[in-house]
């Protein structure tokens, strides 16, 4: 083709092999599942971790087991579980998103498998006055825990906040017997751990 030379056609070819390595959120995010947008897919990536995992949803006797659990994840409610259920209910959209991932290099979602919270699932509630929710929730999932957004069995601490703390959630909890920690308590908790002031 005119205006195509070596390096033209190597550049080409060298983007084409990058573009094949990509990580999971990022391939979640790609194939347009409606409302489904980065945030939401570093959700679902953190959830199943391996590309694996995440091509259960393809299996309609493994899909709503699947998507009851992420209800429970913060940050996806019904409207995301009902595009993933519509989404991956579609044959077509089913075999082209499998066809693809035979064709990259899908790394796996790295969390930390270390840290305070390591395998502790925790959800807020109400304002905090000494640090945002979104800090809170990014020191929590750098110290290998899980954010959740509804109170169930799963759930090992329910923080809550000084600030209009969902009494609904709060009761949620006390009958499921999770530990819940005031803002205090939370505080004590990251004190024994961290430098945090």
């Amino acid at each position: 083709m005119e205006g195509w030379g070596d390096l033209s056609t190597l550049n080409l070819e060298k983007a084409i092999q990058k573009s094949q390595k990509v990580t999971l959120d990022k391939l979640i995010f790609a194939i347009g599942i409606r409302h489904i947008g980065q945030e939401n897919a570093k959700t679902l990536a953190k959830y199943f971790l391996s590309v694996k995992k995440f091509e259960e949803l393809f299996l309609k006797e493994k899909r709503k087991k699947i998507l009851n659990y992420l209800l429970e994840l913060d940050g996806i409610g019904e409207t995301q579980v009902n595009s993933l259920e519509t989404f991956f209910s579609n044959n077509n959209n089913v075999n082209s998103v499998s066809n693809l991932i035979k064709k990259l290099n899908v790394i796996n979602f790295e969390t930390s498998k270390s840290g305070i919270f390591y395998g502790k699932t925790i959800m807020f509630t109400g304002g905090l006055s000494k640090m945002s929710r979104a800090e809170a929730k990014a020191f929590v999932e750098k110290e290998g825990g899980k954010i959740l957004g509804t109170p169930s069995k799963k759930l090992d601490y329910l923080v809550v906040g000084d600030s209009k703390p969902t009494s609904k959630k709060v009761e949620k909890a006390k009958q499921l017997n999770i530990k819940i920690l005031d803002e205090n308590n939370w505080y004590n908790l990251l004190n024994r751990w961290t430098s945090f002031n």
